[in-house]
C-alpha cells in the first residue's frame, strides 16, 4: 500500500510527503451500471425551459459505470484507516480507459481534504540541501508545469 515508502520519505527528511493510489477497474457489465438521470440543458448556457416544459423534461436515463469512483473512495477508507501521520497527502482516483480516450475519476468531496499534507516535521537541512543539488545539478530532468 505504500505505507513503509511513506515512514523511510518521512524518516530521510523530505519536506513534504505524499501518498497516491490510481484504481483501474474493469469496465462493469452494462446490467452492472447505475442507472442515472442526465439533464441535457447546459449548466451554465444560459439555456431557458420551453414555455409549457418543466426541468423534469430535460433529464433522460442513461446507465453510468461507477466502478472506478467507488475504488478509489474505498482505497481512500482504506488508506485513512491505516497510522499515517495526519500532515501526509494522500489521494486516490480512478483511471478509465476507453477504445479511444481515458478519463479520470476523484474521490468523494467528503474525503478529498485528505489530499492536503502539510510540511514534515522530521524535515532534514541535508535532504533538502541534497534535492536543490539535483535540481541544480541536472535542470533537463525536470519539467517546468504552468497552472
Amino acid at each position: 500500500m505504500g505505507i513503509s515508502q511513506i515512514r523511510g520519505l518521512i524518516a530521510d527528511g523530505f519536506p513534504f510527503v505524499s501518498l497516491m493510489h490510481v484504481c483501474m477497474t474493469e469496465p462493469l457489465k452494462e446490467s452492472e451500471q447505475m442507472q442515472m438521470k442526465f439533464c441535457t440543458l447546459g449548466a451554465g448556457s444560459g439555456e431557458k425551459i420551453e414555455p409549457g416544459k418543466t426541468l423534469d423534461d430535460y433529464f433522460v436515463d442513461f446507465r453510468h459505470d461507477h466502478f472506478s469512483w467507488w475504488s478509489a473512495d474505498n482505497q481512500m477508507k482504506r488508506l485513512i484507516c491505516q497510522d499515517i501521520p495526519k500532515y501526509v497527502g494522500l489521494t486516490a482516483f480512478g483511471l478509465d480507459i476507453h477504445p479511444d480516450s481515458y478519463s479520470f475519476v476523484n474521490c468523494s468531496m467528503k474525503l478529498s481534504h485528505y489530499e492536503h499534507g502539510y510540511f514534515n516535521p522530521h524535515q532534514t537541512l541535508e535532504t533538502v540541501a541534497k534535492i536543490r543539488g539535483h535540481f541544480e545539478n541536472f535542470p533537463n530532468e525536470y519539467k517546468k508545469i504552468l497552472f
